[in-house]
């Protein structure tokens, strides 16, 4: 049975961080379970000089294992989280590529992918968990771009 949308649900709450203004691709910090902003920041300044924007996507409240409540929550947040990148670029910001730095459950990673077309050319990026590839990010995958 399909669950219906419940306003308690927390939505995202967005925050746009200036990198740097030459740089025309964004990147999508998503930190559903854990605030990955200081791993994003120090990956964009290090390693990542087209990156102009960072677009912080955070759950109203706080990052949890409970932040996500159910299939339907994780598709509405993903469409949400489509929607601001949109507006981003209808701005004139960011019409590079898209990075996409996640932390969260794999039912929000599959519905934001299922934007990829609108998104553009998008590399995805994977936390170090392990230290077999110096800590921190590194690139996962790459799709059109």
């Amino acid at each position: 049975a399909q669950r219906r949308a419940d306003p308690g649900w927390p939505p995202f709450e967005f925050d746009e961080e200036n990198v740097d203004v030459r740089g025309d691709d964004v990147a999508l910090a998503v930190g559903l379970t854990h605030d990955v902003a200081g791993g994003v920041r120090a990956y964009v300044q290090n390693r990542a000089p087209t990156i102009g924007r960072i677009l912080h996507c955070r759950p109203r409240g706080s990052a949890s294992q409970q932040s996500m409540v159910c299939g339907r929550h994780a598709w509405m947040l993903a469409e949400s989280a489509v929607q601001q990148v949109r507006r981003l670029r209808e701005r004139g910001s960011g019409k590079g590529r898209l990075h996409l730095f996640i932390a969260g459950p794999n039912a929000f990673t599959f519905f934001l992918g299922q934007h990829q077309q609108a998104l553009g050319p998008v590399l995805s990026y994977e936390w170090d968990f392990d230290g077999q590839r110096g800590g921190g990010y590194s690139l996962g995958l790459s799709v059109g771009a």
